[in-house]
């Protein structure tokens, strides 16, 4: 009896081990679950018309900018204009002494008389010697000395009355006028300044009803847009060219291209075109730095992704999408241009495909995901 109850106190512990491991199960029966796909919300991709535009900076350019240099010599008498205001043209700007020009037209006045007067006696004679010539009471050889004479009194009043209207022209020089419309610029002369065509200029006056700005445009950019729309047949048509100032402030006045080189720049390979603005406000002024933005008339059909859904990584910049089978595949894209918040793509996404949007932090290449539209 002893012994049998002391072969239950051996057995008692390897039974209680026995029942605890077919009660506990082993970690090789553990059941593993399978992690749910990551949701993800998509954006369907379709072509869409897209002006595509290019920003520039310009420098304004007055279309007629001149100095003011006298044509005659002589002391400056009035200044008749307030300096920075707007002139007319053919409005009188300096005038400068006119009594010596005027003396001169008075004495070649008085020799055109005298040269007209000996034609005239001249004249008269020839008419007559003509007449005797007839009656045999004049030889041949007078009547032509007669004429002789009377060619060279002609020439004479011809001379003299050039040397006058040469005079009138100088007298009317003496009032220095505006040779078009525009801004009149300080001067740089006062009254009583002796001044001449060889002088410096009196003052500067600059255009403001139009002002040009002019960019280069790079020849390959110029011949490629060129070459696409001629394969496409479509007409060559001026961009919308619009003006921003340098505040900020957009121009309400749209430019026109008015001119285009007719070479390249061989130092950097451009092209380069002028455009022309209207300025009847005057917000313009030469030399002002501007920003221009030419956008297409013609829309292209491009596909236009949010920003937000491009990533970058040492190969460049990528894009998650939801391919046929649900599961996420890695794009590497060729961008063009910003529009506002979102990227023209140029290439590596096609019409009807699925953009990643939403959850990209949870989704990797080759993973099962649940789409969202």
């Amino acid at each position: 009896m002893r012994t049998s109850a002391k072969a239950l106190v051996v057995l008692m512990p390897l039974l209680l081990a026995a029942c605890n491991e077919s009660i506990i199960p082993s970690a090789s029966a553990e059941v593993t679950m399978a992690a749910p796909s990551p949701q993800v919300k998509v954006l369907p991709l379709a072509l869409q018309e897209t002006s595509l535009s290019e920003q520039f900076v310009g420098k304004t350019q007055a279309v007629d900018k001149v100095d003011i240099v006298p044509k005659v010599s002589g002391y400056i008498t009035e200044r008749l204009f307030t300096e920075g205001e707007m002139v007319k043209k053919g409005e009188v700007l300096f005038r400068i002494d006119p009594v010596p020009y005027q003396i001169e037209v008075q004495r070649l006045e008085a020799m055109v008389e005298q040269a007209d007067a000996q034609f005239q006696i001249s004249d008269k004679t020839y008419r007559k010697a003509k007449k005797l010539v007839a009656k045999a009471a004049l030889t041949q050889i007078e009547l032509e000395q007669l004429e002789a004479e009377r060619k060279e009194l002609a020439a004479q009043v011809k001379a003299a009355k050039a040397d006058l209207e040469r005079a009138k022209l100088e007298l009317s020089y003496t009032k220095v006028t505006a040779p078009f419309d525009g801004v009149v610029g300080a001067s740089r002369v006062s009254t009583g300044s002796l001044v001449g065509p060889e002088s410096a200029a009196l003052t500067r006056l600059v255009s403001y009803d139009n002002m040009y700005v002019s960019i280069k445009l790079n020849e390959k950019q110029y011949l490629n847009d060129l070459q696409d729309k001629m394969q496409r047949g479509e007409a060559i048509t001026a961009p919308d060219i619009r003006l921003q100032l340098a505040n900020g402030t957009v121009y309400r006045h749209q430019g026109e291209v008015n001119f285009v080189d007719n070479q390249v720049d061989g130092s950097n390979g451009t092209i380069t075109f002028r455009i022309k603005f209207p300025n009847p406000e005057a917000l313009l002024v030469p030399g002002q730095f501007v920003t221009l933005t030419t956008t297409n008339s013609q829309g292209e059909q491009k596909i236009v992704i949010p920003q937000s859904a491009v990533q970058e990584d040492q190969a460049g910049r990528f894009v998650m999408v939801a391919n046929q089978q649900d599961l996420a595949e890695q794009r590497y894209l060729t961008l063009g241009q910003r529009l506002g918040k979102n990227w023209v793509v140029e290439n590596g996404l096609q019409d009807g495909e699925r953009l990643i949007v939403e959850g990209l932090q949870q989704v990797r290449a080759g993973q099962p995901i649940e789409v969202i539209q």
